[in-house]
């Protein structure tokens, strides 16, 4: 399976319209005989002559040469007489391309007369090697000058990873920083490594099995010196100081010893500071130590480290068996990362501390509230908060758990709401909060809210153990938002908060930091309705690779949006993926949402109808817009209340007042809406409605500001509209013959208006100086000087 590269094969493209070189470089597995062999086949017309250097035959004169010819070269030739003969087998054709795989390893001579032909047949030539200075000189330099195409290949990207392995975003992105990418290592490691460990976080990946061999033994022919300052690295971790490492490792001259390390281990700063490689090479290193050596590295690390949390770290990786204390100290430390949101890691180091602490007589957390069991329930619910469900799962579904235990069946719970699994998590909380344990009222509490039951979570809310963002968004559903605020909620309920009360800009300011899958979706929602589109897809994206359902079902809701104003066809995908998703009223409300952007009035009622009314869903201004589309406006009137003033004009205009639709839309862009959209909405209404009117004159440059920011918004349906409302007030497409830019367009038709720069800089929600810039531009494309003159040549 081939996935990505779509730059890369543009690149190689450029050789199959016109005779040229190419080299293609890149580290081992990281898929240069992949491109290649997929730019051919989209090229079936090219006759191909490929080669393949071999490690074992760089002194087998004229070996690839050979592959590349119908016969041997004669007898004795040099590298121009043999280059020659394949010159004269290429003729004057330029529908051959000559591929020679893994150049690194072609014999020397071959080299040589492959430069001579190359540089003399109108045949195309690709090369493919890790690094251009892998390669002899004259081919080298050959490959190296201006008009030769360089495809440089990096690793995939975190969306290809999941493409080619199936697998959920936050395990392909850790796999991706593992291998850096590389096809061949991550394709490996998916062969090699179960699922659960795959989504387990907390459990080390593995350097492939072959990868690690070639190092471990590489390092083995290395000095005994050598061997030990990388063992040391390996266990202190990238971008530790050399004097650190030779320290630990007890290695007198660390610097000769680094200079044995070439290829493995290098400086990567002053100090020195000291790197490997790759991520995998010091894996391999580390994992393939004895247990005695690493852990003997481990404490001495340890007794050197100024830094608590990372002293802690190597103590706890140089324990055999069991140390309540240096358990006592991660779990506190856990407790630290989590209140500073890193439940990930916090999960991770509860995880270790579970381990280091000694068995109790039974698998109850009521004997021992900190022992180990309590710590691995404990960190299930860090990986749950953390959006990372798997790694949970596989922490509390073993046999080995006590059936009734109310903590368990309280994680549990957390475990099947975040699943989508409804009625089971509420059976489950039930069963905890049955057996006494008081927290597992917050589970309910929030299946009421999922629910859009503000009575309900309340109730539950005040029952269980005391969660300012349980009381906060309980009051928050209820619109009763000084309560709410009042209750002290984090930032990411405050978030949640402003985004009912309408209070955009301080989402964004209050959400802008926090990593949270649940803060990722907020945000974007705010920046969806601000007019930041594509900071709202980014972080709507980010959000979908959440483990948790509803969150991935809402990002996609946000993605479906975004993508229909701007008539992406996209967009009907992430609403399928939202309705797929959805599993609460709250998130299938959305989903309705999504799917509502992309029909027709009559559709979008039917959508909408079942929605209507739901706590902190966005649902009046679709729903009435549809229902003055339709011609229900006694309905749409009862709805206006807390609508956007644009609604009142549309209404207005729907019943012929033109005079009331008029002062709605003035008033709605008087008021400044913290929306680019909705202001050009607005533009484009009350512009459509002056056109209607025959004030053509006054419709323009509402029009015109209307197009103005649905291009800075990527709105095709909008710009659509608009140049057919300008069309229909005379006013054609004016970039083209004047030679100006779609802004510079806008800006010129508002000023020819009659508009000031200020009234122009408020309309297009600009800086007055961008409007200056714009129409300095203006002036001297068209070869005008004045406002009038401007004014007079668009009348022309």
């Amino acid at each position: 399976m081939f996935v990505g590269r779509r730059a890369e094969l543009a690149l190689l493209d450029t050789v199959s319209r016109r005779p040229g070189l190419a080299a293609v470089q890149g580290p081992a597995g990281i898929g240069k005989s992949s491109l290649v062999r997929r730019f051919l086949a989209a090229h079936p017309g090219l006759e191909v002559r490929w080669a393949s250097g071999a490690a074992a035959e760089t002194s087998l004169r004229y070996g690839v040469l050979a592959q590349l010819l119908a016969g041997e070269p004669p007898a004795g030739a040099g590298p121009l007489t043999a280059g020659a003969c394949l010159v004269a087998e290429l003729g004057g054709r330029g529908d051959v391309v000559v591929v020679v795989d893994d150049a690194h390893w072609a014999d020397p001579a071959s080299l040589a007369a492959l430069a001579f032909a190359l540089r003399r047949a109108k045949a195309s030539g690709v090369v493919v090697a890790p690094e251009p200075g892998d390669l002899p000189e004259g081919l080298g330099r050959l490959l190296a000058e201006d008009d030769a195409v360089q495809v440089r290949l990096g690793g995939l990207s975190t969306a290809n990873v999941r493409e080619l392995t199936g697998l959920p975003g936050p395990v392909a992105d850790r796999l991706r920083a593992h291998t850096l990418g590389n096809p061949r290592h991550l394709l490996a490691l998916v062969e090699q490594v179960t699922v659960p460990h795959l989504l387990d976080p907390a459990r080390p990946l593995p350097a492939p099995k072959e990868f690690a061999a070639r190092v471990c033994d590489d390092l083995a022919r290395r000095g005994a010196e050598t061997g030990r300052l990388v063992r040391a690295a390996a266990v202190l971790g990238d971008g530790c100081e050399l004097s650190r490492a030779a320290e630990v490792a007890g290695v007198a001259d660390p610097l000769t010893a680094l200079e044995g390390a070439a290829g493995l281990l290098g400086a990567a700063g002053a100090g020195p500071l000291i790197a490997f490689a790759d991520p995998l090479t010091r894996t391999a290193v580390y994992e393939h130590m004895g247990l005695a050596v690493r852990c003997r590295l481990h404490a001495s690390a340890a007794a050197g480290e100024p830094d608590p949390a990372r002293a802690l770290a190597h103590r706890a990786a140089a324990v055999v068996g069991v140390d309540a204390g240096i358990a006592a100290e991660l779990s506190a430390l856990a407790s630290e990362e989590a209140s500073r949101g890193d439940p990930a890691q916090a999960a991770v180091h509860l995880v270790t501390a579970a381990r280091l602490t000694p068995h109790g007589s039974g698998l109850s957390l009521v004997a021992s509230p900190a022992g180990r069991e309590a710590r691995l329930l404990d960190a299930a619910g860090r990986f749950l908060d953390a959006g990372v469900p798997a790694a949970a799962a596989a922490l509390v579904m073993g046999d080995e758990w006590a059936p009734a235990d109310p903590v368990r069946r309280h994680v549990m719970g957390r475990l099947a709401m975040a699943e989508g699994r409804t009625e089971e998590a509420r059976a489950l909380f039930l069963d905890a909060w049955g057996r006494g344990h008081r927290p597992a009222a917050g589970g309910l509490a929030w299946l009421a809210l999922a629910e859009g039951d503000h009575a309900a979570a309340l109730t539950w809310a005040r029952a269980g153990t005391p969660d300012p963002d349980l009381l906060a968004l309980a009051h928050g559903l209820a619109g009763r938002f000084s309560d709410a605020f009042a209750a002290g909620p984090g930032e990411v309920v405050r978030g949640v908060l402003g985004l009912w009360a309408g209070e955009l800009d301080g989402v964004c300011r209050d959400l802008g930091p926090v990593v949270n899958p649940a803060a990722r979706v907020c945000l974007a929602e705010a920046q969806l309705r601000l007019g930041s589109w594509d900071d709202a897809l980014v972080n709507a994206e980010t959000a979908a690779d959440s483990g948790h359902r509803w969150v991935a079902s809402l990002a996609h809701s946000i993605s479906a949006r975004v993508l229909a104003r701007r008539g992406d066809e996209h967009a009907a995908w992430h609403a399928g993926e939202a309705g797929k998703l959805a599993c609460f009223p709250v998130d299938r409300a959305f989903a309705a949402l999504a799917r509502a952007a992309l029909a027709p009035a009559e559709d979008a009622l039917l959508l909408l109808a079942p929605v209507r009314g739901l706590p902190g869903v966005p649902w009046r201004e679709p729903y009435t817009e549809a229902l003055i589309a339709v011609g229900e406006w006694e309905t749409a009137a009862e709805l206006l209340d807390g609508a956007p003033g644009r609604l009142r004009g549309m209404l207005a205009a729907a019943r012929g007042e033109r005079a009331a639709a008029e002062a709605a839309f003035e008033a709605a862009l008087s008021a400044g809406q913290p929306s680019v959209f909705e202001r050009a909405l607005t533009h484009l209404e009350y512009g459509a409605l002056l056109r209607r009117s025959a004030a053509r004159r006054l419709a323009a440059p509402h029009l015109l500001a209307a197009r103005g920011l649905f291009e800075q918004l990527g709105a095709v349906p909008g710009q659509v509209r608009c140049r057919r409302e300008l069309a229909a007030c005379g006013i054609g497409e004016q970039t083209g013959d004047r030679g100006l830019t779609p802004q510079e367009t806008t800006v010129a038709g508002l000023v020819a208006s009659g508009l000031t720069n200020r009234q122009v800089a408020r309309e297009l929600v600009l800086s007055v100086k961008t409007v200056e810039y714009h129409l300095g531009h203006v002036y001297a494309k068209l070869g005008v000087g004045s406002r009038a003159q401007l004014a007079h040549r668009f009348k022309e």
